[in-house]
């Protein structure tokens, strides 16, 4: 079943940051998960887990966390006060 934002392997999440330690704060959390994630920004990716990449992203517009799992429910709720919520 398709659902918006998810094919069968793989979830995308819009995310943003507002500040350095909320950079921190996300490594953090996406270290406690076993899942292959990505932080994208166009054509441009990074592993979600390095500080130092995911530092050099900070100030994109349009960040895509890519998890290689379509299961990733728990990731998401630790996750969804960086979710960006488009009206």
């Amino acid at each position: 079943v398709y659902q918006e934002g998810r094919t069968y392997d793989m979830t995308t999440v819009q995310i943003s940051f507002w500040d350095m330690n909320s950079i921190i704060k996300f490594i953090e959390i996406v270290e406690s998960y076993d899942y292959d994630m990505e932080l994208s920004c166009g054509s441009y990716a990074v592993d979600a887990r390095s500080v130092l990449a995911v530092f050099s992203m900070q100030a994109a517009d349009n960040l895509e966390l890519r998890i290689h799992s379509s299961q990733c429910d728990d990731l998401l709720d630790d996750l969804e006060v960086y979710r960006v919520q488009w009206n």
